[in-house]
């Protein structure tokens, strides 16, 4: 179910969303070495480059409450937050930004980050405490 968030809970939920995404995306540097690699968190857009032309941005849309992906593999996204299964489900075929991430990362790298919704979710309320 995609619930109406309130301008403090969107942005609680996004901040922790792209910070915890942030730190696990520098885990990738401790299996893989890769030149141009980088990640970078500032003012709500998350940017990774993976080098070779390989490059993420996933940032805040506070208007229409989204979070915005774009990929080198499959391009824009758009996200709403899904206050039931509490994950941000994609605005036209339903697949979840984080599931994603994991397998294109997977595929780009052959680093295998385990990325979890759930387990990310619990991550943002545990820092909340």
């Amino acid at each position: 179910m995609q619930a109406i968030l309130g301008d403090s809970e969107y942005n609680q939920i996004t901040h922790g969303i792209l910070e915890a995404l942030s730190d696990k995306f520098f885990e990738l540097e401790d299996h893989k070495q890769m030149p141009g690699f980088d990640v970078e968190y500032s003012d709500g857009v998350l940017r990774m480059n993976l080098g070779d032309g390989n490059n993420y941005v996933i940032n805040k849309q506070p208007p229409n409450k989204q979070i915005w992906l774009s990929s080198p593999l499959c391009g824009p996204k758009r996200y709403n937050w899904d206050s039931t299964e509490k994950k941000w489900i994609n605005t036209r075929d339903s697949h979840c930004l984080v599931s994603l991430l994991n397998a294109e990362l997977k595929q780009l790298t052959d680093v295998d980050l385990q990325l979890s919704p759930k387990d990310l979710y619990e991550e943002i309320m545990k820092d909340k405490e």
